[in-house]
């Protein structure tokens, strides 16, 4: 066999190149199908002060009357833990509406393909003890069948705080 001529090796090594880079087609996100069930996620928060803490998390969603309920207990690396309630009904406009007792009102949930985001206020409380009403600024694009990954913008009075990012992962059944 006679070896291609260079021409024709370079087509062939673009042709290779295109076939291996190409995106994978997203799979669409269904919220109360994901979070149905149990999870765990890991990820990090990082400050602009330079206080960055990992954090490890374990997520329980249960769906009832088509209304999700999702609870997440967030554990940090300085020893703080979270517990927070979320819940979803879908939206018949698109997306979904949620809620949680620390946030002002309902929040809409957008949808699109692989992806969904959220804005809100919730007040939290510091170590202090002192409240403080953040804005948060969440992003979750699925990145497999059981895998989703989160970025969030953390804000006070538009300024910025701090972003986490975090790997969710649903258990197998």
């Amino acid at each position: 066999m006679r070896p291609l001529p260079p021409p024709s090796r370079l087509a062939l090594a673009s042709l290779v190149c295109m076939a291996w880079a190409a995106p994978a087609q997203a799979q669409e996100v269904d919220l109360l199908d994901f979070f149905s069930g149990r999870l765990t996620g890991s990820g990090e928060f990082r400050a602009l002060d330079g206080n960055n803490r990992t954090i490890q998390a374990t997520y329980r969603g249960v769906v009832s009357g088509g209304i999700l309920t999702l609870t997440s207990n967030l554990v940090f690396s300085d020893g703080e833990k979270q517990t927070v309630a979320w819940t979803f009904t879908r939206n018949p406009a698109g997306g979904y509406v949620a809620r949680r007792r620390e946030v002002d009102g309902p929040v809409n949930v957008a949808t699109s393909g692989n992806r969904f985001s959220m804005s809100y206020q919730a007040t939290v409380k510091a170590k202090d003890g002192q409240t403080y009403k953040l804005s948060f600024d969440e992003t979750y694009t699925r990145t497999g069948p059981r895998t989703l990954s989160n970025s969030t913008q953390v804000t006070y009075f538009l300024l910025p705080l701090g972003t986490s990012s975090m790997t969710i992962t649903k258990a197998a059944n």
